[in-house]
């Protein structure tokens, strides 16, 4: 007789009652569909003819595993990768050791932005070493150039790193500064982006054209488009005004759904899923300084008052490093402010694929403004340049499996897998220490040197 798997009738339960919660989240309507699809084809780009790629090409990726002992010590380990098309290899580690983070979170997130501060420091080294043969030159990041823009600088809540994000300031800020002293372009490459930018840009588009064909009187306008300027960075407020104002004159659905569209988490790769169904690319969208994330310290920047802003974001790492934090801040955070403005587009190799995003420096389709100085995300670019960059994700493209085969590769090479942890680096540990290392009571594995 065959047997049910164990809770598999719960797991059934569990779905019927559901179902409409989750075709909701997995399926587009059609009334929602309709918010996007006027507007959405300005932006999307049937694939075009590109050229063959020629160049010498670096990823870089990264990788990391803990050893988490019984006394509450964590021993991180942190390397990263760089490998280029012509087999040559760059290589990073850090080692970081201290007591376990009273919060989970706050360790997963140290572990992030570590893994990019190792990139960052791996991509220095790929730099300086490329070959002086003919052709060009990229570095492929795995990951989002503009989202390591916009972490925010504080304390990283971890023991004796309470400074580090100045560290990953200081590093990243002198990483895309040489690529463009050198016309080395970099480029970034997210395959499970969950960014909301194009959506936003769209359905704010798609809010001011309904407004001009059924004009609502212009102070009803204006107070509809003043909530609509707060729907991103505080979306209660932005809903109560609007919900003030439906009780003084009529407000039409239409412009609720839009702004119950805005606040739906979901991210562009999904529309983008639901509306094509061919090889193209969206039209890039250069991107400006991180908002609402960066606002206190821009804030602060602009008002003069950067000493204030370091006593209440990096207070712990006053306490650790006393007034030289001080001064490094001063020199350091200013330079989050002269970061390379981003071009930021979606990018799907064939029919069917999933979207990848990609980010490029402005400069590299020749757009050289920073961060702080854009006030539009759409602006002219150079189409050519898009060509090349295209030709380049193109050339390491090898089907839906394997979206970028070289990125494939340094990830295999560089991934730190559980044996290597515990046959190889906690033995080395052990020996150069010359001591036992026993793991917290979560572990089941105990070695002796």
């Amino acid at each position: 007789m065959r047997v049910m798997p164990r809770f598999l009738d719960l797991f059934m339960g569990e779905l019927r009652r559901n179902r409409g919660k989750l075709l909701d989240l997995l399926v587009m309507s059609e009334d929602r569909l309709c918010i996007y699809r006027d507007l959405f084809f300005r932006y999307w780009n049937g694939f075009p003819e590109v050229g063959e790629f020629s160049g010498e090409v670096f990823a870089v990726d990264s990788s990391d595993g803990v050893v988490e002992c019984k006394s509450g010590v964590s021993i991180h380990i942190c390397r990263a990768l760089g490998l280029s098309n012509s087999r040559r290899e760059f290589r990073e580690l850090k080692v970081s050791a201290f007591y376990s983070a009273r919060r989970r979170n706050d360790f997963v997130v140290f572990r992030s932005r570590m893994r990019e501060h190792v990139e960052h420091l791996v991509s220095l080294k790929c730099l300086g070493g490329y070959s002086g043969g003919s052709g060009d030159r990229v570095l492929l990041l795995d990951g989002s150039l503009y989202g390591r823009m916009a972490h925010l600088p504080r304390d990283s809540e971890i023991s004796g790193y309470q400074g580090f994000m100045l560290d990953y300031i200081e590093v990243y800020s002198r990483f895309l500064r040489e690529a463009r002293e050198m016309g080395i372009p970099v480029v970034g490459v997210s395959k499970d982006s969950r960014s909301r930018i194009l959506r936003g840009i769209i359905l704010g588009h798609e809010l001011e054209r309904r407004l001009s064909l059924n004009p609502l009187g212009s102070r009803v306008e204006q107070e509809v488009l003043s909530c609509w300027s707060e729907i991103w960075k505080r979306p209660r407020n932005a809903v109560r005004r609007l919900n003030e104002l439906s009780k003084v004159v009529s407000v039409p659905r239409w412009v609720r759904e839009i702004f119950e569209e805005a606040l739906v988490a979901r991210p562009d790769v999904h529309l983008i899923m639901h509306l094509v169904r061919e090889a193209g690319f969206t039209t890039p969208l250069l991107l400006g300084v991180p908002s609402p994330a960066l606002d206190p310290l821009m804030y602060a920047f602009r008002e003069g008052d950067l000493e204030a802003y370091v006593e209440n974001n990096f207070s712990k790492a006053l306490i650790e490093g006393g007034e030289e934090v001080f001064r490094r801040a001063d020199r350091v955070l200013p330079l989050v402010f002269e970061y390379p403005a981003i071009f930021m587009f979606y990018y799907v190799p064939r029919k069917g694929d999933i979207p990848l995003r990609v980010d490029v420096p402005g400069w590299v389709l020749g757009c050289d403004m920073r961060v702080g100085d854009v006030e539009f995300h759409e602006v002219s670019f150079s189409e050519d340049r898009l060509l090349w960059v295209l030709s380049v994700l193109n050339g390491f493209y090898a089907g839906p499996k394997h979206y970028n085969v070289l990125l494939e590769e340094v990830d295999s090479k560089v991934k730190l897998r559980l044996r290597d942890l515990t046959n190889i680096y906690e033995s080395v540990l052990m020996r150069e220490l010359d001591m036992l290392i026993e793991h917290t009571r979560g572990v089941r594995r105990v070695r002796y040197p």
